[in-house]
């Protein structure tokens, strides 16, 4: 994204004048002359832009399957001695009562399943039972089952966040009339548990329901990056039991990024890219441009299967501005009288490792929304042929420095980091 230049090109615009008004050529670099006739190259088209922008905002894992079981010794409410196991089942949810999928809440993830974004991961509706097995035929004797779902939001601002935890016990059969319920959190890493312990043991009858949450807390060195993996350890059993090795654990299928590159503690899903949302809609001549970029150059940066990487480095982003859109391009940038406070904006942008291209070699067009519709002009005898490796756009400074006022800001609050690709929408 392009800073204002807007001195420059008020000094490119006075020298012009200069030359007109003393009757003398403003020489321009070899091989190049300020162009004047602009010509429609093309129109937005709302389907394309909608095929441009297409979001991959949350990734879907599995909650992880297991089975364990142990001896259970004779005792008064097992004679002969008992073997328990408890076991994660798939579960067809299409047949289940609403009552039955209460403890789902709003995870938005199918029956089983982990669901993540950017900013939070929650559990839906994970079955797990506890049976009860004659040691000696083997048969089943009683089965009690919970339905586990859990919601998280990591916190980009901070270095600790909740996750909220519901247990609901969705069956009880032959021996197992009611289970006693205990889940407790630990993490790996650079990383602390401030509670631990959802909701110490509860006995839960059929139908009833425990809700708590546990408080993780990660501070990284200064400047380092680590990846924490939440673990869980699941206590079921039938009151009265001891609980052993039957207890149920297992480690979330997604990892949470914690650092402080960026200004003090935060924490995201990196494995769900960042996505920096420029709607036509707000940000008008600039979305404009890099939607013709997504839409009909090669390599169609910011897309989904074409993501930007973001290049930390202020400096270098300097100079790719300066080889795009200043002294350093092959041919200058010339401000037009028709666009108020025209400056240049280049994509992909100046603070990504793929800006930086020489502008003489990118698209340069002249989006305008006239008579409702957008329209992408172009300079006679400069044609785009869709084979540039960028475009650089005459966008009003406003618009301009909004966007890239924008950007700035979503590298804050998505902690995206030196090297990281992200992907661009323009839709809305």
């Amino acid at each position: 994204m392009t800073r204002a230049r807007k001195c420059l090109m008020v000094m490119a615009s006075l020298a012009i004048a200069a030359g007109a008004l003393t009757g003398t050529a403003t020489a321009a670099p070899p091989g190049t002359t300020p162009p004047v006739q602009e010509k429609l190259l093309t129109t937005l088209d709302p389907h394309k832009l909608a095929a441009a922008g297409a979001r991959q905002e949350f990734i879907s894992q599995a909650f992880p399957p297991g089975r364990t079981c142990t001896t259970i010794a004779a005792s008064k409410s097992h004679k002969g001695g008992a073997r328990a196991c408890t076991e994660v089942k798939r579960v067809d949810a299409d047949g289940r009562a609403v009552a039955e999928r209460a403890a789902a809440g709003a995870c938005s993830a199918q029956p089983g399943y982990y669901r993540a974004d950017r900013h939070s991961y929650c559990l839906s509706d994970a079955r797990i039972t506890y049976t009860l097995y004659d040691p000696g035929s083997g048969a089943v004797t009683g089965v009690g089952e919970i339905s586990l779902s859990s919601y998280a939001e990591p916190d980009a601002g901070s270095g600790w966040w909740n996750e909220s935890f519901t247990a609901t016990v969705t069956k009880t059969e032959g021996h197992v009339s009611s289970l006693a319920v205990n889940l407790a959190a630990s993490c790996t890493n650079a990383c602390a548990m401030i509670n631990p312990d959802a909701w110490g043991t509860k006995v839960l009858v059929l139908g009833q329901s425990i809700s708590g949450h546990v408080t993780y807390s990660s501070s990284p060195a200064g400047g380092t990056v680590t990846m924490v993996t939440p673990q869980y350890s699941l206590k079921l059993y039938q009151p009265g039991d001891t609980p052993g090795d039957w207890d149920h654990n297992w480690s979330l299928p997604l990892k949470v990024r914690c650092d402080a590159e960026l200004s003090g503690y935060g924490c995201v899903i990196s494995q769900v890219r960042a996505l920096l949302d420029l709607p036509l809609s707000q940000y008008g001549t600039a979305a404009a441009t890099y939607w013709y970029a997504q839409a009909a150059l090669a390599d169609r940066w910011g897309a989904p299967d074409s993501p930007l990487t973001r290049n930390k480095d202020e400096a270098a982003a300097d100079r790719n501005r300066n080889r795009t859109c200043e002294g350093g391009s092959s041919i200058p940038f010339y401000p037009q009288d028709d666009i108020k406070d025209d400056s240049c904006d280049e994509y992909p942008f100046a603070g990504t490792f793929e800006g930086g291209t020489d502008g003489g070699l990118c698209a340069e067009i002249l989006p305008k929304f006239e008579l409702g519709v957008w329209k992408i002009y172009y300079f006679a005898g400069r044609q785009p042929t869709g084979n540039e490796p960028c475009v650089r756009g005459h966008v009003p400074l406003a618009e301009n420095e909004s966007a890239g006022g924008k950007y700035g800001n979503f590298v804050r609050a998505e902690r995206v980091l030196d090297t990281e690709k992200f992907t661009v929408s323009l839709e809305g």
